[in-house]
């Protein structure tokens, strides 16, 4: 769980199932101070109170074993929504599992806001599994701070800027929290060589920057190898002051087409880690559309914008249409003005009917959603909603998405039913010439040169460590200084190196072994000897 604005008053997960028969789960928490086992079953959810303690209220050590751990059988799967409420505000977000992707190298980007005064917007990690290895890249327009070693316990702050990355290690189920005060953090980049959960939001955003009143959001983001290129976006019907999507890049040179209604189209080109944002009413429909990967989020505004007079601050993820489900369960929480959109695009399984509650219905769409060439994207379709409800694709092979949202006198929510986690984006494969290197005496030091082909545009981040052999004659300690590190090569970057600390460096002494690891995005450990 995360923090909220001056911490919660209620913590909450609510667990789902599309199983019609009963489903056990298990909840356990790293430190061993909470255990919960409970059945759900579809139409019927378990509510779970989690212990306020569970807030990863500060990045102190004191909050790094906070994580829990929600597993079932892998025939019986169950979806998580969690739930926090304090005096000044609630959210909630779609939980996604710790899905192991074909990759070795897993990139997130932070998304978040401007806030009230000095309330930072933050990053939470949560380990999948022991022994991640993580890189935080801060973007030119905010630096992170965070402590700078977060398993030790009396780690010292500091704050990263551009360029000044910082690399750790995260162990299952330990919680780390990174943030920054009068600043926007969308864009940051993780990078890890394993899944995370990666929760993202600001303690009291305003959207946009000085509207009057602010609240907590945040929302589960999803891994670069998961994102799309088509999009459907959907409005907060009953919200008269309309919303606003954020769109962030990972590739150079993304171009994004936007459109709403019949309107225009507008254009945009991202370069890598931009952020682009966008309001629209609240009865827009839109499709976007992109030539590479983006990541696109749904915001709420804060209460006042555009003579509001309820709601407050939401974030959810939006999922592409690579990424939307056959059947989605869901359940409304308490507000006073409530609603769920359903998302269907124009494909070879397109259906006019729903199965909603096991009962098939004709549907009459609230809207026809257009590409920006003028070709039907999908429909949309909008219902008041209260209680626990199933939706499902009348074709078996057929998707829909959901968003689900309410409002109170300033406070809000909003969530997204479900989505996949296909790897969907192929990845760049990468290939190394050298296979020994050669250190010359007297340096102490071991420079690695990492030399890329020019023109590559795809970005590649390789891990250069000293990998201990049975062969190698070098000690680490007394030889050398053991190293990892990762290196990552963006759009027009062609050498990069690193260095490794040689103690013993005479030139009378004979020569010495140890060997280097070379770890690329896609591959295998790639070994090679060096001498010195």
């Amino acid at each position: 769980m995360q923090r909220n604005v001056f911490g919660a008053t209620n913590l909450t997960l609510t667990v789902h199932t599309l199983k019609n028969a009963s489903v056990q789960y298990s909840i356990e928490s790293l430190n061993q101070g909470f255990s919960y086992s409970g059945t759900t079953t579809a139409g019927d959810p378990d509510v779970v109170a989690i212990p306020l303690t569970y807030e990863v209220y500060y990045s102190s050590y004191s909050y790094r074993r906070l994580g829990l751990h929600i597993s079932s059988l892998e025939t019986d799967p169950v979806s998580v929504v969690a739930w926090s409420e304090s005096t000044y505000g609630y959210f909630s977000f779609l939980g996604l599992p710790c899905h192991t992707q074909p990759t070795n190298s897993y990139v997130y980007y932070a998304v978040s806001s401007h806030g009230f005064s000095n309330f930072p917007g933050y990053i939470i990690l949560v380990g999948c599994m022991n022994n991640t290895n993580v890189t935080i890249a801060p973007t030119q327009y905010a630096n992170i701070t965070m402590p700078a070693n977060p398993q030790s316990p009396i780690s010292a702050y500091k704050t990263y800027r551009l360029g000044e990355n910082n690399t750790f290690v995260i162990h299952a189920g330990q919680t780390i929290r990174m943030y920054q005060a009068f600043a926007d953090i969308s864009g940051s980049k993780i990078i890890s060589d394993a899944p995370l959960t990666v929760i993202s939001g600001h303690t009291a955003a305003q959207i946009p920057l000085g509207i009057n009143d602010a609240d907590p959001m945040a929302t589960q983001v999803t891994p670069t190898i998961t994102w799309g290129k088509e999009f459907l976006l959907s409005p907060h019907h009953n919200r008269n002051t309309g919303q606003f999507y954020k769109i962030i890049a990972h590739r150079p040179g993304t171009n994004i087409q936007r459109r709403c209604g019949t309107g225009l189209t507008v254009s945009a080109t991202l370069s890598s880690g931009q952020v682009y944002q966008f309001n629209t009413s609240n009865t827009s429909y839109c499709s976007l559309i992109s030539n590479k990967p983006i990541f696109v989020a749904h915001i709420g505004p804060s209460t006042f914008f555009n003579g509001g007079t309820y709601g407050d601050p939401t974030l959810n993820t939006v999922p592409p249409i690579s990424q939307y489900l056959h059947s989605i369960e869901y359940t409304r929480y308490f507000a006073i003005f409530s609603g769920v959109n359903l998302l269907i695009p124009r494909d070879q399984y397109f259906s006019n009917n729903l199965i909603i509650d096991n009962t098939l219905y004709s549907i009459t769409w609230d809207a026809t959603i257009y590409f920006p060439n003028g070709t039907i994207a999908g429909y949309g379709w909008y219902a008041s909603t209260s209680g626990t409800h199933t939706i499902t694709h009348a074709i078996a092979s057929g998707g829909i998405s959901l968003s689900i949202y309410g409002w109170t006198i300033y406070r809000g929510y909003a969530f997204s039913g479900g989505m996949g986690l296909d790897p969907i984006n192929p990845l760049p494969q990468v290939s190394f010439t050298q296979e020994l290197f050669i250190i010359t005496e007297g340096n102490n030091d071991a420079i690695i040169y990492l030399n890329r082909s020019a023109n590559v545009e795809e970005e590649v981040s390789v891990r250069v460590s000293v990998t201990p052999q049975q062969l190698d004659t070098a000690e680490g300690g007394d030889d050398y200084l053991s190293t990892s590190s990762v290196v990552t090569f963006r759009y027009g970057e062609i050498l990069h190196n690193v260095t490794i600390a040689i103690i013993d460096d005479h030139y009378a002494e004979p020569t010495e072994y140890f060997t280097l690891s070379l770890e690329a995005v896609g591959q295998d450990v790639i070994v090679f000897p060096i001498t010195e």
